[in-house]
């Protein structure tokens, strides 16, 4: 499952990004997933709540820089939240929402294969014999 994850993201970094992905595309498609998630779910979510789900594993400079990328690729919005001067609310654009769609059906087709695939194999082993008191 985690294979198959991987090998999505590298098709959506290349067609969100094109061939010549920016050196932080990874992260960019985490971002703009998280950004996705919130508006789905209806919270908002802020570049300061991305430093802390990223837990140390990307700067708040850094985030800020593919914030920006992302905001000139025209995937996630930044509004400043009302009241507050540094806090940067994101939210997915028309563009994202489009592209999490399309790719959404297909991944659901592709989870939903690998989970046939693994109840054949189950249901397999559980008709052959037990052999000495062992399963095979």
């Amino acid at each position: 499952m985690h294979l198959t994850g991987l090998r999505r993201q590298f098709e959506a970094i290349r067609d969100i990004f094109g061939q010549d992905p920016p050196h932080r595309s990874r992260e960019g498609l985490w971002v703009a997933l998280e950004v996705l998630l919130a508006h789905l779910r209806g919270e908002q979510i802020a570049q300061r709540d991305l430093v802390v789900r990223a837990n140390g594993l990307l700067s708040a400079p850094t985030l800020s820089r593919v914030v920006v990328a992302l905001e000139r690729q025209g995937l996630v919005t930044s509004k400043l939240a009302p009241g507050h001067a540094r806090l940067k609310v994101l939210h997915p654009t028309k563009r994202a929402l489009d592209i999490l769609t399309a790719r959404a059906e297909e991944a659901f087709g592709d989870f939903a294969k690998i989970m046939v695939s693994l109840e054949e194999r189950l249901a397999n082993k559980t008709e052959q014999p037990i052999e000495d008191g062992h399963p095979p």
